[in-house]
């Protein structure tokens, strides 16, 4: 397993049983790091899909445009157990770096939670210390919502070729919906079959990375991992949520 997992400490976790999604808050002293990390979609929990698939447009105040409706829900139960007890923490250690990560739905609850946090400490806008790190992650808001995130915050996408979720919401017009679009710099595992390892830096929505895919390449095993070689089974238990997120 990863080694660099080796002095992490747990702060405190959370979870919503009605909706069926869970993180922790941790630090790594040695680092100077806050971990804030959420799971990503179970895939026998018909509650997580349900935040999944609920894909109309809301309003949200922390951020202009429009957001995912079942993702927001989703962090709506889940915010009371987190944000406060963060800004607690960052107080405790003001030294420290604030990292939020998440794989699949993990990653777009991780991206709400970092814009809360902003929302509640506009000094963090546009912070250094500041960052999101995501893996497999759905599209979570439109094109003013991406463009907020981009100004705000260093966000930071892995997508496997070949992995579907990163291509839902679509991008284009959906009839009564609207469209979603990507935010953050993406990391483009191209071949992960040949090396997990090796992957291009992209923008968002770049036709020549993710943007790219095929109908005939799509295949959900690549959903999972893995990535840059490590990890390759991605339907997280809590352990392999904490070694992914201290690993990168």
């Amino acid at each position: 397993m990863c080694q660099r997992t080796k002095g992490t400490q747990l702060v405190k976790d959370f979870s919503n049983p009605r909706l069926n999604t869970r993180g922790y808050i941790a630090t790594d002293p040695e680092k100077q790091l806050i971990i804030v990390a959420y799971r990503g979609t179970e895939p026998t929990s018909i509650r997580n899909y349900i935040s999944d698939f609920v894909i109309y447009h809301d309003t949200w105040d922390p951020a202009p445009g429009t957001v995912h409706h079942g993702f927001l829900n989703a962090w709506e139960q889940i915010q009371p157990q987190v944000t406060d007890d963060l800004l607690k923490l960052i107080q405790e250690k003001p030294d420290f770096r604030i990292g939020f990560m998440g794989h699949s739905l993990g990653g777009a609850l991780a991206s709400l939670s970092a814009l809360d946090l902003i929302h509640k400490a506009p000094e963090l806008a546009k912070n250094e210390k500041l960052f999101l790190a995501t893996f497999g992650q759905p599209r979570v808001g439109d094109e003013k919502f991406a463009k907020y995130v981009d100004d705000n915050l260093r966000a930071i996408r892995t997508v496997i070729h070949g992995d579907p979720v990163p291509q839902l919401p679509t991008s284009w017009a959906i009839p009564l919906i609207g469209s979603y679009k990507h935010f953050g710099e993406e990391l483009y595992i191209s071949n992960p079959d040949q090396d997990p390892d090796a992957f291009q830096e992209c923008v968002a929505e770049d036709p020549n990375c993710s943007a790219s895919l095929s109908f005939d390449d799509i295949d959900l095993k690549y959903h999972s991992g893995p990535y840059y070689g490590l990890c390759r089974n991605l339907w997280f238990s809590q352990n392999m949520l904490y070694i992914i997120t201290t690993c990168y």
